[in-house]
């Protein structure tokens, strides 16, 4: 995978999570700030807690059962529909189009809401959409029932799911705009690092092109030791192949061949103009077979007969490659064989004069005795 297409995807999952995470949070928060002030413009519009007077009232309790209905319709409005509770159980409802509202509007049985309402407690909950809302009703300071508001949450659904669209088109063009600008982004990252990899490339080549140095960043520091990789390898093979040059220059000039096999014993790395002077061109029948024997033996010497001449071999290993120099000795064997001549003709020629002076001297040697005896 490139480096462009990882930063794509860290990039624009980073940032889809982001959204998702901060867009969750902020419609949790709005749907719970709908809900409440929902629930606190109720209270305010439908008079917070019930009173009743307590002028010529012998029972408060009955007076709430008897009176229920007329209780309850004055406190429904429109889509709210309303239960009355006394300290047991329902004792009376009304229903305004929520008729079908769900089972639990025809249920008589107490709610916890209503418990806690019972208790003293201003409580609500939502369920299904629907907000329940259940305030005491008091005598005095003493509670003697409770109301239960139950509210279909339609226009506030509606408004929450307006806002859940805002939030989806708005994470939606966020993640299209970070694409573009995580691309713009990701291709100003890697446009150097491609010209850094292409350069890399053209070394096989011998090219040693310098970059320009765009970016002042750590790419930018990257470019500039590249740079100077750079000039220090040309510069080194500059002095190697000036070396090489000086190297292939003595050994051209040099009286003896000069061969040199790779360690595959497959190549020739070196071969001097000498070498085909002594041998020809065609050197594999008198050399690979001393190139094997070298890699055996390590350094051998031999003297080889080859278009008439007597070419002394000597082969050896040198770093793993089979150095092999080949000199011609044809005229230093002419030169041996002459002075054996030279030496045997003189030997010959100056034996019969020699013997014939010992001859003498040994006569002369006898003359004396004999003169001496007579």
């Amino acid at each position: 995978m490139k480096i462009r297409t990882k930063i794509l995807i860290c990039y624009i999952s980073a940032f889809t999570v982001t959204i998702i995470l901060i867009g969750y949070f902020m419609f949790n928060i709005i749907t719970n700030y709908i809900v409440k002030n929902t629930v606190n413009n109720l209270i305010d519009s439908l008079n917070r807690e019930i009173y009743l007077a307590e002028d010529n009232i012998t029972d408060p309790e009955i007076l709430l059962r008897e009176y229920a209905d007329n209780i309850a319709l004055n406190l429904s409005g429109n889509n709210i529909f309303v239960k009355l509770y006394d300290n047991k159980t329902l004792i009376s409802h009304l229903e305004n189009d929520l008729d079908n509202l769900n089972n639990r509007s025809k249920n008589n049985k107490i709610d916890v809401v209503v418990e806690n309402a019972l208790n003293g407690s201003k409580v609500y909950k939502v369920d299904r959409n629907v907000l329940y809302l259940a305030l005491p009703i008091k005598f005095g300071n003493e509670i003697i029932g409770a109301v239960e508001y139950i509210y279909p949450l339609k226009n506030e659904l509606m408004n929450i799911n307006f806002i859940k669209m805002i939030f989806e088109v708005f994470g939606l063009v966020s993640v299209i705009i970070i694409f573009l600008v995580s691309f713009y982004i990701s291709r100003i990252i890697t446009k150097p690092i491609k010209r850094l990899d292409n350069a890399a490339k053209n070394f096989s080549d011998g090219n040693f092109e310098i970059i320009p140095i765009i970016t002042k960043d750590e790419i930018g520091n990257l470019t500039r030791t590249f740079n100077q990789m750079a000039e220090i390898i040309s510069k080194q093979i500059r002095d190697i192949a000036i070396e090489k040059n000086k190297l292939n220059s003595v050994l051209s000039g040099l009286s003896e061949g000069v061969i040199a096999f790779n360690e595959k014993r497959d190549s020739i790395v070196f071969k001097n103009q000498k070498v085909d002077e002594l041998i020809g061109e065609n050197i594999q029948n008198y050399i690979f077979d001393i190139v094997d024997k070298t890699y055996k033996d390590k350094r051998i010497i031999e003297e080889l007969q080859v278009n008439g001449k007597i070419l002394n071999i000597e082969s050896f290993l040198c770093d793993g490659y089979c150095i092999i120099v080949i000199k011609d000795v044809t005229l230093d064997k002419e030169l041996i064989e002459k002075q054996k001549k030279f030496v045997s003709n003189i030997s010959h020629e100056l034996k019969t004069p020699i013997t014939t002076i010992i001859g003498f001297i040994q006569i002369l040697k006898d003359g004396k005795n004999m003169i001496r005896m007579f």
